[in-house]
């Protein structure tokens, strides 16, 4: 091998020299961006489980905190009011349920905060809360009742009045939600009006409380038409 070619071959193998270095400088620099993605994802995975975790302790703890209500009186009643479909609609509740419908899917929802000072229904969502809506199981028990004036394996009361075909209470093991099926009188067929709240709840004075406070709301249900009917 002459001179020349040794040259070229000392060059040619710095030049792959370099072209590895700088593969395993990139390859570095990867790992190094993967171990930091990682580093970020374990990060956002224990602050979201610590968030669960916080968010836990505060339902217990407001649970407990709302047990000690159930044999307390309620405040005053207020007549909630809202519209919908050309109708304006009315039902009281007592003062201890607050408007909370920009916390909930629900519009309009009221939240059950006995003491003024909570302001949880920003907080958990342990709050029992009475509300209009529509829910699956109440929307399929009605069409069931409608065909054949029951419905199975659910026990109901039949309602006697026009706004409301009966009430029952449904479960997911987690959420009771006990409801008034609206008939095809009021504006807001196919839903209803229930009270939402933890099964942490059943069986207890307040649970008989807050069932009793929904009741209330549903026999002074009232609705008017607020558009000319033509």
């Amino acid at each position: 091998m002459d001179e020349q070619e040794k040259i070229e071959t000392l060059i040619d193998l710095k030049t792959a020299g370099n072209i590895i270095k700088v593969i395993i400088a990139w390859a570095v620099f990867l790992w190094g961006i993967r171990k930091r993605r990682q580093k970020k994802q374990e990060i956002s995975d224990n602050s979201a489980a610590d968030g669960i975790e916080m968010m836990n302790v505060i339902d217990q703890q407001v649970i407990k905190d709302l047990k000690d209500s159930g044999k307390k009186p309620f405040k005053p009643y207020f007549t909630a009011s809202d519209e919908y479909g050309g109708r304006k609609y009315l039902f009281e509740l007592p003062e201890d349920f607050v408007q909370c419908s920009s916390r909930t899917e629900f519009d309009p929802s009221f939240c059950y905060e006995p003491k003024e000072n909570y302001g949880l229904s920003k907080l958990t969502n342990a709050l029992p809360v009475i509300a209009i809506g529509s829910h699956n199981a109440v929307y399929d028990a009605v069409r069931e009742f409608m065909e054949n004036g029951c419905v199975s394996h659910r026990k109901i009361k039949k309602f006697k009045g026009e706004n409301f075909l009966f009430s029952a209470s449904f479960s997911n093991g987690k959420i009771i939600h006990y409801a008034y099926a609206f008939s095809d009188e009021p504006s807001r067929v196919n839903e209803a009006l229930f009270l939402q709240y933890p099964a942490a709840i059943k069986g207890t004075a307040l649970e008989k409380k807050l069932k009793a406070a929904l009741d209330h709301a549903a026999e002074t249900y009232t609705e008017t038409y607020t558009e000319l009917r033509l």
